[in-house]
């Protein structure tokens, strides 16, 4: 759990860093992998 919120947050920066650089493709691809880490991070929440 602890290691899903800290690649949560980890690519959020990195999604946000991508974006301000203009890197679209690459900020789209770490969009993705946030929903995905989102998306297992609430699956464990609703498991807990």
């Amino acid at each position: 759990m602890k290691d899903l919120r800290t690649t949560y947050s980890e690519l959020k920066t990195k999604a946000i860093e991508l974006m301000e650089s203009g890197n679209l493709s690459a900020y789209v691809n770490t969009l993705k992998e946030v929903n995905t880490v989102k998306r297992k991070l609430v699956l464990v929440e609703l498991r807990a």
